[in-house]
């Protein structure tokens, strides 16, 4: 199944060091229907604002274009098609430190997600 995700980015308010904390390289990790899907999250901080992209498990890319940030908190949606019809993932979560978590709400209900900072970060 072939995914098309389209994510926004745009800040709400947040001091530069929190910025700079939720920005970098993330391995976001999900219970699919198939067992664990993972997924690689890039969240640059410029200017104020977070851009980025997220590869999904079959290795495709999708442009950030759109995160709410407050605090810890952030929220972003994800537009995606498949052969089913287009729908939208809605992500909810907090990072803090090298870790992340929160739910995805899909159209089959929520679903739970962990994050980890790459090892590199």
């Amino acid at each position: 199944m072939f995914r098309r995700i389209t994510l926004a980015a745009a800040l709400l308010a947040l001091p530069s060091a929190a910025l700079a904390e939720l920005a970098g390289t993330w391995t976001i990790t999900s219970e699919g229907r198939r067992g664990p899907q993972e997924s690689i999250l890039v969240i640059v901080a410029a200017e104020g604002s977070h851009s980025g992209s997220i590869t999904g498990p079959r290795g495709r890319t999708r442009e950030i274009s759109e995160i709410n940030v407050t605090g810890e908190a952030f929220t972003f949606e994800n537009e995606v098609s498949t052969r089913m019809g287009d729908f939208t993932l809605s992500y909810q979560g907090t990072a803090k430190g090298d870790a992340m978590q929160g739910n995805i709400e899909t159209p089959m209900g929520e679903v739970p997600f962990t994050g980890k900072r790459a090892a590199s970060e």
